[in-house]
């Protein structure tokens, strides 16, 4: 019996190829997204998980109220987790880490100490020994309890001793850190690489030194993350109550004591944020990818896919339906003579039932096949290397049961309403389908381009946004300006090198600061005050910029007020150029000729700046203070010519003349800014593919409905065009329907896109405006794609000869 369903089914399949190819395609391809989708947020969910004790490792967060503005942080004071340690039992470790490329931790030239040739290297950090016993890191090779104890004490991960050490056994030998002989780094324990899963990601982890930056005792230096891991059982609320004493025994009497004020603390606090939650719930945290390694993702996006997948998913479980009724005339008769034949009612339930597994079956095994084609390109979009995991004991019978399960489901419809109808009424054409279910396809159909309009007018608008971050004056000029890394490795020799550099005709200018307006340069914040003011005024927290003298000129900054830095004048090195906002908030009047100070000096103002753009425009522009005095990281150099592979060229000599063990390394301004919005611009990409999926996932549904429709239609159809009716008018009448449910789609989208668009610009504390042409467009595009959708079927209808439609009346 089964075996004649599988034959009858096949039948159908090749009597009517294009609508089968379509009604499997179309399935496959809404399973195939579903599948993608759930391989990432799978991947998303697992982040930081594989550790032994997962549950009990928790990240603490600093939460400030300036002045009723709430900031959490993760960079905090050294002492912290000593004191944690010694104060509260609940505490079974503490551990810290220093991401801050200014301490000489995150990207470094590195060799082995018996190397010549430097190799350029990221996933440098400064890590405590209780860290690394709280996070259990896997040792391969070396001492696990004494790792990171002593001063100079480095662990590796495995493919850098693979790298560095091949075939050898790497602990006890040593490295050498940007040309800095006199300091080697030995090798203490060789450890397994992190996982992809993971937001910590380092490769070299140096041992935190009991004097390092003086700041082992110091609680307003704020540079290292703390992570504890807590004892089975203690209530994390509780904790966190406790944990609010530190604020007032510590830090606000340090602040009397050094006679400064920054803003009423007394209403700080710290929070506990699991480990597991670090990657997807850190948005609300502020994020310098200067102090960071990881790049956190979101949950909200987690679950907007989630949604997008299950709706995907209905929608092409509903079309689904729509197709197999679309040919509801045809199928009608064939179960009306096989009912006036003996045929029971239950077989052909069963027959449908059978047809309709079998389609679903056809569409997973093409859903994997997608599935497979378009992983690489879900990697290349989300930055992962994600894979379908075979090796799962769950996925094979998970994919059986839910092509049963779907098919079951799909085929309840078509199997019970094809089969209800009585062999006299369906051979003389009679279905009674009149109105029956017109509301429930029409609110479907309104639902499919709602959601194609929403992603539409998003797509819009992140694309929008991106043009704007990438195209507005940004207060200094991005083009045609090459960047050297490394330069620090130059040693006394990176003056002579900025002179040479400077002697070619291809070069404007050349700047020598680690500081730079984009991110992964270097940070270094602090608090000022007017002259005189310190410990009496709030501190004002600001940027503390080392530059030379033609950082202005290179990066086309604009003085305002006073004039730049000058080598000719020697009072210069105690001197300082400060931008517009902190102007502002320091209450200056005519600030040149007056003074600010810090808590570690003072300086002259000698300029204003006009404001420019150094953070991502999800945060406004910040206080600034650029001192003339040397961070050598990064050398920053303007091309005066179009041809810039001969500027490389003449580069890359000079470079090698000077540092040949170091291949010379650069990178352009303008490339290294746009990088600072590859997230926004990830999501555009992840939208305008969702867009193109939900359409298409649309346009198959109303493929079926018109099909449906038209079908119905026929004998109206022919009388009309007997009666007289043109071309024309019987187009017009079967595409009015689609007009009217594109522009209901269009009145129930436009509100909902425009309140998530803004809710998604209110992150940009500098964005667009969501213009009007935005919803036009999109409107206006879902409702072209539908005509051409439904124009095959109409087209063909309205030219039909009415004699084969009336033939049998």
């Amino acid at each position: 019996m089964i075996y004649n369903y599988l034959k009858s089914t096949y039948r159908n399949i090749i009597k009517n190829k294009l609508y089968s190819f379509i009604k499997i395609g179309g399935f496959a391809l809404g399973i195939a997204t579903c599948f993608l989708i759930a391989i990432y947020i799978r991947h998303e969910l697992s982040y930081d998980k594989h550790y032994n004790n997962t549950d009990r490792i928790y990240r603490v967060v600093h939460v400030q109220n300036v002045n009723g503005n709430i900031i959490r942080g993760t960079v905090l004071q050294a002492p912290l987790a000593q004191t944690m340690m010694e104060e509260f039992p609940e505490i079974e470790k503490a551990g810290r880490v220093v991401y801050a490329r200014w301490a000489g931790a995150g990207n470094n030239q590195v060799r082995r100490s018996d190397g010549e040739t430097n190799f350029y290297e990221a996933g440098f950090a400064y890590v405590d020994q209780a860290l690394f016993e709280i996070l259990e890191l896997p040792v391969i090779s070396g001492d696990y309890n004494d790792a990171l104890v002593n001063a100079n004490s480095i662990v590796i991960t495995k493919k850098i001793a693979d790298k560095f050490f091949p075939n050898e056994d790497a602990i006890g030998k040593s490295f050498i850190v940007n040309n800095n002989s006199e300091n080697l780094f030995t090798i203490t324990a060789v450890v397994d690489d992190f996982p992809e899963n993971s937001h910590i990601q380092f490769d070299f982890m140096m041992a935190i030194y009991p004097n390092m930056l003086g700041q082992q005792t110091c609680w307003d230096c704020n540079n290292y993350h703390n992570y504890v891991l807590v004892k089975p059982g203690t209530n994390i609320s509780q904790l966190e109550e406790k944990l609010k004493r530190i604020v007032h025994k510590y830090i606000i009497p340090h602040d009397k004591q050094q006679n400064v004020f920054y803003y009423d603390r007394s209403n700080d606090y710290y929070e506990l944020q699991p480990i597991k939650d670090i990657h997807l719930k850190s948005k609300d945290i502020f994020h310098n990818a200067s102090f960071s390694f990881d790049n956190p993702g979101d949950i909200r996006i987690v679950w907007v896919l989630s949604i997008a997948a299950l709706f995907i998913l209905i929608i092409a479980c509903i079309n689904f339906i729509n197709l197999s009724t679309a040919k509801s005339t045809k199928r009608a008769k064939e179960i009306g003579l096989k009912k006036t034949i003996g045929a029971r009612r239950n077989a052909l339930i069963w027959q449908f039932f059978i047809e309709s597994i079998t389609y679903t079956v056809l569409s997973i095994i093409m859903a994997i096949g997608l599935a497979l084609l378009l992983l690489p390109y879900l990697n290349n979009l989300s930055g992962n290397t994600l894979s379908i995991p075979w090796h799962e004991w769950w996925l094979v019978p998970l994919l059986l049961c839910s092509a049963i399960l779907i098919g079951v489901l799909a085929g309840i419809y078509p199997s019970f309403y094809l089969t209800s109808f009585k062999p006299v009424k369906v051979l003389k054409g009679d279905l009674g389908r009149k109105g029956k279910n017109t509301s429930l396809r029409n609110g479907l159909v309104v639902f499919q381009f709602a959601a194609s309009i929403i992603l539409i007018i998003c797509t819009l608008a992140i694309y929008k946004q991106m043009d704007y971050m990438l195209n507005k004056d940004l207060g200094f000029n991005k083009e045609q300006v090459l960047i050297l890394h490394g330069t620090n490795s130059l040693g006394e020799k990176i003056n002579t090198v900025k002179d040479e550099l400077e002697s070619l005709s291809t070069v404007q200018s050349v700047s020598i600061s680690s500081y730079l307006p984009i991110e992964n340069s270097q940070r270094d914040g602090t608090a000022y005050w007017k002259e005189g003011r310190q410990g009496i005024d709030p501190g004002i927290g600001g940027q503390n910029w080392r530059v030379d003298t033609d950082y202005a000129k290179t990066f086309g900054l604009e003085i305002i007020e006073g004039r730049d830095f000058s080598e000719k004048i020697s009072s210069d090195r105690n001197a300082a150029l400060i931008n517009q906002e902190m102007v502002k908030q320091l209450g200056l009047n005519k600030p040149v000729g007056k003074r600010i100070e810090a808590s570690f000096g003072s300086w002259e103002i000698i300029g204003v700046v006009k404001d420019f753009h150094y953070d991502v425009m999800d945060y406004k522009i910040r206080p600034l203070v650029m001192r003339n005095a040397m961070s050598t990281g990064k050398m920053s150099i303007r091309v005066s010519t179009a041809n810039m592979n001969n500027a490389i060229k003449s580069i890359t000599k000079i470079w090698d003349e000077f540092s040949p063990h170091q291949p010379v390394r650069y990178s352009f301004l303008d490339a290294e800014y746009g990088r600072m919005y590859a997230n926004v611009d990830r999501m555009g990409k992840i939208f305008i593919s969702f867009s193109f999926l939900a359409i298409v996932v649309a346009l198959l549904g109303l493929f079926g409905l018109a099909e449906y429709i038209t079908e119905e239609r026929v004998k109206e159809i022919g009388v009309r065009k007997v009666n007289g009716a043109k071309v024309s008018e019987i187009l017009s009448m079967l595409n009015k329907d689609v007009v009217k449910w594109v522009v209901i789609a269009f009145m129930v989208a436009s509100p909902v896109a425009y309140y998530t668009m803004n809710k998604w610009l209110e992150n940009f504390a500098y964005k667009t405006i969501l213009s009007w042409w935005l919803f036009a467009l999109a409107g206006l595009l879902a409702l072209g794609i539908a005509l051409l959708t439904v124009s095959r079927q109409s087209w063909r209808a309205a030219t039909r000869n009415p004699i084969e439609a009336l033939r049998y009346e």
